[in-house]
């Protein structure tokens, strides 16, 4: 249960940073 919660917190983490490059583009 620990590990899920880990993993979803490091895509959330990874995935931060794609939605920012995605408002900031066109």
């Amino acid at each position: 249960m620990y590990r899920f919660k880990l993993t979803g917190l490091v895509l959330g983490l990874l995935t931060l940073p794609l939605i920012a490059a995605c408002n900031d583009g066109p």
